[in-house]
């Protein structure tokens, strides 16, 4: 069984390239799992199909245990009662911010997020805001000419940016990336755009003419957008 990144992960997939590593799987008495590491192809899905019913047998031998010692123990202990996405407010951008229009065609992602996504291209650009609460995150998008962030969380500034690209952007997508995790309680965040851009050699590999396609302006840019805050906890005013 493989599951091992292919070159046909998305979205360069094609029939004729999926027969021939297929017939190469074959001759080496392996199956292809998964095209890209993550979704199962056809039989991916006939192996978990045959493991859950493996595992149905052995949990209808298991003892049911009652409501009351059900209830004795959290699987997770942290409350998650007061999770939520909040929407990004104009008085916590700072710098040069757009509301991404009807007519982009990273507008489409509103739908996902609730509301349209701000963005930003503009380095030194600003998102601040304080939370209370245990966890934090940022609801986003990654992208072929997306930049990166220095996060800054009680005044302490990571020590290096947070990439909002990786090597499947040849296309944008939803993501998040975690601001906070940790003690409950009052915090502020400040997000900030970088003037530098991450490095776009992790895409290369899916690229059939790498130097030419990453000095397009497809690849090049500061850009980040933002749809909504992640919390467990709430939104503090000043």
């Amino acid at each position: 069984m493989s599951m091992e990144e292919l070159e046909t992960a998305v979205p360069k997939e094609t029939p004729d390239r999926d027969a021939l590593i297929n017939a190469e799987l074959t001759k080496s008495g392996k199956t292809l799992f998964a095209r890209d590491g993550v979704h199962p192809a056809l039989p991916g899905h006939g192996f978990y199909l045959e493991s859950i019913k493996a595992a149905w047998a052995q949990f209808e031998a298991i003892k049911r245990p009652s409501a009351a010692e059900r209830q004795m123990k959290p699987f997770f202990a942290p409350t998650m009662e007061n999770a939520k996405m909040v929407e990004i407010a104009p008085s916590m951008l700072s710098g040069t911010w757009d509301v991404v229009g009807e007519t982009d065609p990273n507008g489409n992602f509103a739908a996902h997020f609730g509301c349209r996504p701000w963005v930003t291209r503009t380095p030194g650009s600003k998102m601040s805001f304080k939370f209370s609460g245990s966890q934090c995150k940022i609801y986003d998008l990654l992208g072929p000419a997306c930049g990166q962030l220095w996060v800054t969380v009680d005044g302490k500034r990571r020590p290096a940016p947070v990439a909002r690209f990786d090597s499947y952007c040849t296309y944008y997508r939803l993501a998040d990336f975690l601001v906070y995790a940790g003690k409950e309680g009052v915090h502020s965040v400040e997000i900030e755009l970088d003037s530098c851009q991450p490095s776009r050699q992790p895409v290369a590999f899916r690229l059939k003419d790498p130097e030419k396609e990453l000095a397009t302006p497809k690849y090049n840019g500061t850009e980040w957008f933002p749809g909504r805050i992640m919390l467990v906890g709430a939104i503090v005013e000043d």
